[in-house]
């Protein structure tokens, strides 16, 4: 039997992306992620999207409790994928796979619960690990998988490489650091960010100042590139090493724009 050719020129590949942005708390994070058109959050039924709402977000919420309702949302977009061959959504938002590897591991330990009652719910036991690491990291490649852009968001940790040097990463719990770095390897695109204190320019450029001193201001930067002190890459080529203050859906349209339509160094919103 003749084997039939599979291959596909590179621009016939859509080009969907699945990026994941890590942070403290607080940050500014989901209101990000709430601040482009036809976006579906799927998060936990708490405040966790309200500043996204107070920022007037127009997106939806999948409301998540469990790791069956994360799964249940999963296979709901592959049905859809399946029959319509896409997703009407600009973005899927997992906010946050921090708290979605918790929800894994509860899931693990109620299973276990029920079929060894002499189980402690609270307590894993050192074969339930790696079907925790597993699990949970098979169900972000099967998010990434569907026909749409992908955000994940995820609170950061700090860790300490074998020559002492410290560094920020996602916090995804697992093997050291190992887990977070499996995490992050699946995704196109991701960075830290963090506020930042800035001089304020006006609509020129220029340094703003007040009674002879320069005004300042607080900016949301993510950084997309690898610093040594805090991780990051960028394969679409248009994000790195920082974006200020973008919107998700001016990020959206600076990935789509291209590399050669992108201004040089710092992306930053008018």
């Amino acid at each position: 039997m003749a084997i039939q050719n599979k291959m596909l020129d590179l621009e016939e590949i859509p080009d969907y992306v699945n990026l994941m942005v890590y942070g403290k708390s607080g940050v500014g994070k989901t209101r990000f992620a709430g601040s482009d058109d036809r976006v579906v959050f799927i998060a936990p039924e708490d405040d966790g999207t309200l500043s996204a709402k107070r920022a007037g977000s127009k997106a939806k919420q999948w409301p998540v409790k469990c790791w069956a309702d994360l799964i249940e949302a999963k296979e709901y977009f592959e049905e859809q994928a399946q029959s319509n061959g896409t997703i009407n959504v600009n973005w899927i938002v997992i906010d946050s796979g921090t708290e979605m590897q918790q929800m894994a591991m509860r899931h693990i330990l109620r299973e276990q619960k029920e079929l060894r009652e002499y189980r402690d719910i609270d307590l894993p036991e050192i074969q339930d690990w790696q079907k925790w690491y597993n699990m949970f990291l098979r169900v972000v490649k099967e998010f990434n998988a569907l026909p749409c852009n992908v955000l994940w968001t995820a609170l950061v940790s700090s860790s300490t490489d074998e020559e002492g040097n410290q560094f920020l990463h996602p916090a995804i719990q697992g093997k050291g650091y190992e887990i977070a770095q499996s995490f992050a390897s699946y995704m196109t695109s991701y960075g830290c960010m963090q506020v930042k204190v800035v001089p304020a320019r006006d609509a020129e450029g220029n340094p703003i100042e007040k009674d002879g001193k320069p005004v300042k201001k607080e900016i949301r930067q993510i950084t997309w590139k690898d610093t040594g002190i805090i991780q990051g890459k960028d394969r679409t080529g248009v994000l790195a090493p920082f974006t200020r203050d973008l919107t998700l859906k001016q990020v959206r349209e600076l990935i789509q724009s291209g590399p050669h339509a992108v201004p040089t160094n710092v992306k930053e919103s008018a």
